[in-house]
């Protein structure tokens, strides 16, 4: 439904013209129109006419604005609406100057919309349903498999760190046992031998075959870091993908419902006007 609001000019009438009639709010004064003046020295005309009759006082003109809902009217509609309500208001004996302002927020937003929905080849209702269901499955899916390879990362580099100190010193504690055992050998590389011991006591215990080498762990490692590095991309992409689709389907929703308020509004307009016939 249109809303109107009328305020006295009492300052620059030249001010007010130039902020309605602005290019970028009126497509480049496509919707731009005036009655009984020109519209770029409206300002003088008005003056003029005020000069020449008998009003008096502070307000210089009238600043009518009708403002409707995005989606109530096209910009055509809307100007042709505003320049009937301006003769009526006038009984066509007064200059005035009438500019319709273009919703581009709104604008575009449905232009993101149909962007996004045509990247994606989403042409139906239908499918933007479809659309939200399976990226919902597929962030579900990448979250749980994140969530198994950073489980899997973590153990790796404790395996890691552990083969680590078997390679490293696994010279020494052969040289040990070479010795047979020699007490003092194993005073002068105790430190050594006790991280080797506790190395090797867990990696058996976290099951790793004595066979399993650091580099190869290593390389594995950093093929899941890859991995999940990756999948948190496709994660996030689908995760964005998903906001996105929800605001189409949001601003899809908006519109076919003012469509059919419109239809609905124009069927009744019909019906009167055919009672009244």
């Amino acid at each position: 439904m249109a809303i109107s609001k009328i305020h006295p000019i009492r300052h620059s009438v030249l001010d007010c013209i130039n902020y309605i009639v602005d290019r970028d709010k009126t497509d480049g004064e496509l919707y731009v129109s005036s009655f009984a003046c020109s519209v770029h020295t409206a300002d003088l005309e008005f003056a003029q006419t005020a000069d020449s009759g008998s009003r008096h006082g502070s307000v210089k003109a009238q600043h009518l604005i009708q403002a409707f809902a995005p989606g109530e009217v096209d910009a055509k509609t809307a100007h042709e609406i505003g320049k009937k309500l301006a003769l009526e208001l006038t009984n066509g004996a007064h200059e005035f100057v009438i500019a319709t302002h273009i919703d581009k927020d709104h604008v575009k937003r449905i232009a993101a919309t149909y962007a996004f929905l045509n990247e994606h080849s989403i042409t139906s209702v239908s499918q933007i349903a479809k659309a939200q269901e399976e990226w919902a499955v597929s962030i579900k899916e990448k979250r749980d498999q994140i969530r198994s390879v950073e489980a899997e990362i973590d153990k790796l580099k404790i395996i890691c760190e552990h083969l680590e100190n078997k390679e490293k010193y696994t010279e020494v504690y052969a040289s040990y046992l070479d010795s047979g055992k020699d007490k003092s050998y194993k005073e002068a590389h105790l430190g050594q031998m006790l991280m080797f011991e506790s190395s090797c006591k867990i990696l058996s215990q976290m099951g790793v075959s004595p066979s399993v080498t650091y580099k190869e762990t290593s390389d594995r490692l950093n093929d899941l870091i890859r991995q999940k590095d990756d999948l948190y991309a496709s994660y996030h992409s689908d995760v964005s993908n998903l906001k996105q689709l929800n605001i189409a389907a949001k601003n899809i929703d908006i519109l076919l419902s003012r469509n059919e308020t419109s239809k609905s509004k124009a069927k009744y307009r019909n019906k009167d006007e055919r009672i009244s016939d």
